[in-house]
């Protein structure tokens, strides 16, 4: 707070303060200026924009917003709409009262609020504040859209300011009526499109008579599914245009993108370190933007392991083959999986389901990570790892075929990398090496240590 929205709220309450005291001023036309400044105090309506996206980051965290379809955020827009015409209308308002009470060149000339209150004394009729607010607020949502109203501009000054709003307002409701219109004709659009996939599906449940609890369990996946594929985020091959993009643009980009991802992983950010042409080619040819959506598989038992992945958003439920069927290990933001894939000849040995809405996540392709990395300089570096990681592995889980696709977290790594970093740190690389391994050496007693390695 101090170093963000401290200064400014400071310099707003000091206004405030400046303001409030000089009302005792007899000479209140010299702090007119002051007075129109305090308005700036509408700036710290910026920071609930960020407070609302956090909101919503939470609720969605938490399942709350599971009710929140397509149809409620279209509502939602709509209303947000309406809520900044009604704004602009309230301070448009203002200004016009504002404008009627002011005597602009001393003249005495006529304001509307002037003739307005003349012709309701003449019929008996009260003008209190509350009345002249309402009128205000009625006369500026007039100009903002097509409607008339009796008050109108009683002198030049007013006459210039209601064109200035009529204006303002042709374009601001124009702008607003084609969102409007835009929500309405996707979500009839939606709309119909969910509503006949829900009436064959329906149609397919009472024409095949499934039981009761298959039928509800169908219905609730698919819903799951729609929301998923509503609130996924937007990835890489979802832009089309990108592809047109320069090659030496593209790299820089997905490098940007790629880097932070794999500097997560310490013996990554390592290498990044030892050669950035190297983290270059992987961000570009072997990491992958990628997403899930409720009840979709990241890999299943069984298959090839193929990819390392980086969990950014959203939860996941693996199950073992080794484990009973029931007990499940959540992964959720912020871990990783399969890393196993990257240094060894891997078979997933459980199932990863994606249990939220839509999940966001990135992907690195062991084969190109192993075709990469075995033609840089540091390659010994790579393979030294991966010995060491499958040495790890089998000290944990006594056999590969008893291993989980989980094995590599930040803990597992670190305990990796402590011999490694001493062997940096004593400039004897091959020596130590080869002391770690017994002798073994990428081209004699390869199956000393039944290991899978990439080298």
């Amino acid at each position: 707070y101090l170093t963000g929205w401290f200064v400014p709220d400071l310099a707003l309450i000091s206004l405030d303060m400046v303001s409030f005291f000089s009302t005792e001023s007899n000479n209140m036309e010299s702090f007119t200026l002051l007075r129109l400044f305090r308005n700036l105090r509408l700036l710290r309506l910026v920071r609930m924009v960020g407070r609302a996206s956090v909101l919503k980051e939470h609720l969605e965290t938490f399942e709350i917003m599971e009710w929140a379809s397509v149809y409620v955020e279209t509502t939602l827009g709509m209303i947000k709409h309406l809520a900044i015409i009604a704004l602009m209308c309230h301070f448009c308002g203002c200004a016009w009262y504002a404008l009627g009470r002011t005597d602009q060149f001393g003249l005495g000339q006529a304001s509307w609020i002037t003739v307005h209150e003349a012709t309701r004394e003449e019929l008996g009729l009260p003008s209190d504040l509350l009345y002249m607010y309402s009128t205000s607020l009625h006369w500026a949502l007039t100009q903002f859209t097509p409607a008339a109203m009796e008050v109108s501009a009683s002198n030049g000054v007013e006459r210039l300011f209601t064109v200035g709003v009529v204006l303002t307002g042709l374009i601001v409701f124009s702008f607003f009526v084609g969102s409007i219109n835009q929500s309405l004709s996707t979500l009839k659009a939606r709309s119909a499109e969910d509503t006949f996939q829900n009436t064959l599906v329906r149609r397919y449940i009472s024409e095949r008579q499934l039981s009761m609890e298959l039928a509800a369990d169908m219905l609730a996946f698919i819903r799951q599914r729609g929301l998923g594929k509503a609130k996924s985020k937007v990835v890489f091959s979802d832009i089309k245009a990108l592809d047109s993009l320069p090659q030496e643009l593209l790299a820089h980009l997905q490098h940007e993108v790629g880097l932070p991802i794999l500097d997560t992983h310490a013996m990554l950010k390592h290498l990044s370190v030892l050669g950035s042409k190297e983290m270059t080619r992987l961000c570009e040819k072997a990491l992958k933007e990628s997403r899930r959506i409720y009840g979709e598989h990241l890999f299943e038992a069984g298959g090839g392991g193929e990819k390392m992945y980086f969990i950014l958003s959203g939860r996941f439920h693996y199950i073992s083959e080794q484990l009973r069927d029931d007990v499940t290990q959540e992964v959720s933001k912020g871990m990783r999986c399969s890393e196993a894939s990257l240094w060894l000849s891997w078979e997933h040995h459980g199932t990863m389901t994606c249990m939220d809405h839509s999940s966001h996540l990135f992907q690195l392709d062991g084969a190109q990570f192993r075709k990469i990395m075995v033609r840089s300089d540091q390659a010994e570096l790579c393979a030294m790892y991966a010995r060491l990681f499958y040495k790890n592995l089998i000290e944990e889980y006594l056999t590969e075929e008893e291993a989980t696709d989980l094995f590599g977290s930040d803990e597992d790594v670190a305990h990796i990398l402590t011999p490694i970093r001493a062997v940096i740190r004593t400039s004897r690389l091959g020596a130590v090496l080869g002391a770690l391994v017994g002798g073994f050496h990428p081209s004699k007693n390869a199956d000393s240590l039944r290991t899978r390695s990439i080298l």
